[in-house]
């Protein structure tokens, strides 16, 4: 679990908050070409026990805030960093907010070496309960009459975009797109695995979409969100 600050810690991370490392911006090098960034295959390759310790004695690239790097081990330090205030590890904090409220089945949480949670991917859930996470966005994050995510919390997080490439754009971990639909545009909310995993919220539409998919690294898992959607779904709905 993450410990005191280090009295010796960069100024710049001293004004890192929760926000830029949900968005991605917290600057830290996460290249997986070189052996010292906070990349998580780089972690697991060196046998790194400490991974909150470690990502915090990463140097930055950036300044927090001001430029967007897809970095999972941002996420993770939001993770151990939620833990730390709730009091409470992060399986159990999830099963008791999130699984256990949507009625999700089985599902595996991938764990770091020291036990906790990892907070940046991997984890495995039925393609049903995880279109729910993708139905919260649809119906303003109420579930059976109960409110599971502040309708206050949604609005940023389908408002804070920034840009992750020219066509697509991040927002406190959720990736945005915008799509033809007749002579207008809507904005579609999605989480996207490597392996080509998606599962789609498009409000406007009143809309959810999943697929499943094990391409890993590999350009055509990309497929699904750029032609399937747009080419044969989005012209299917009435």
């Amino acid at each position: 679990m993450l410990g005191n600050v280090p009295g010796d810690l960069d100024p710049r991370k001293r004004t890192m908050t929760l926000e830029h490392l949900m968005a991605m911006t917290a600057g830290f090098n996460c290249d997986p070409n070189d052996t010292t960034s906070a990349n998580e295959d780089v972690m697991d390759e060196r046998g790194i026990e400490d991974w909150y310790r470690y990502t915090l004695d990463v140097p930055l690239i950036s300044a927090p805030g001001d430029k967007i790097y897809y970095c999972s081990t941002e996420p993770n330090l939001a993770g151990g960093m939620l833990a730390k205030v709730a009091r409470e590890p992060l399986p159990e904090l999830f099963d008791r907010l999130v699984a256990a409220p949507l009625q999700m089945g089985t599902y595996h949480l991938v764990l770091q070496r020291t036990g906790e949670a990892y907070g940046g991917g991997g984890h495995h859930f039925l393609p049903r309960d995880f279109l729910k996470l993708a139905q919260l966005l649809v119906n303003g994050g109420r579930w059976n009459g109960r409110q599971i995510l502040p309708a206050d919390w949604l609005r940023r997080v389908t408002a804070s975009l920034r840009d992750l490439t020219p066509t697509q754009q991040y927002g406190y971990l959720w990736n945005s797109v915008e799509y033809l639909y007749g002579d207008r545009k809507v904005r579609a909310f999605f989480a996207g695995g490597n392996g080509g995993q998606i599962f789609m919220a498009i409000p406007e539409l009143d809309l959810v979409i999943g697929f499943t998919g094990g391409n890993y690294a590999d350009p055509v898992l990309f497929t699904a969100q750029r032609v399937y959607v747009p080419r044969y779904l989005l012209p299917a709905v009435r």
